[in-house]
């Protein structure tokens, strides 16, 4: 992480670029699971970066175009918790909003819970920590 200057004598870190599932260039190899997609604009892509040390970013709004799994995606090794994490999302569904799960398990699968069913949107904006363990 790199720090720069914006007023004298505040210092603030710069963080990592985000990096967009599925995109060939910054996406870092990842890609959406079977019948997941981005919503599209004007919703933000899905997302993810080291904010910090030990904490990933993840936003975007994203959808299920058929049945499935709930697999979002799998992170790249170095974005994986240390053992299995949970994160709160939206889902819309059928006009009706509900809180859900986020599940971000230590093999780096990314998998909205109770969520994979054909036109649920998905609203994910939240962070997790890498290491698990309390402190």
């Amino acid at each position: 992480m790199t720090l720069r200057r914006r007023r004298p004598g505040l210092v603030y870190p710069t963080w990592e670029d985000w990096h967009y599932v599925g995109d060939g260039t910054t996406g870092l190899g990842t890609t959406f699971g079977t019948d997941w997609t981005n919503v599209g604009s004007p919703w933000p892509a899905l997302a993810f970066r080291h904010r910090e040390a030990g904490v990933v970013d993840l936003v975007g709004v994203v959808q299920a175009r058929a049945v499935t799994t709930g697999e979002v995606f799998t992170l790249p090794a170095s974005y994986r918790p240390t053992e299995q994490t949970f994160m709160p999302f939206i889902r819309l569904r059928s006009a009706s909003n509900s809180g859900q799960l986020l599940s971000i398990s230590d093999t780096g699968q990314v998998v909205a819970v109770n969520s994979g069913v054909s036109g649920d949107v998905n609203y994910i904006s939240g962070n997790f920590f890498i290491d698990t363990a309390a402190p």
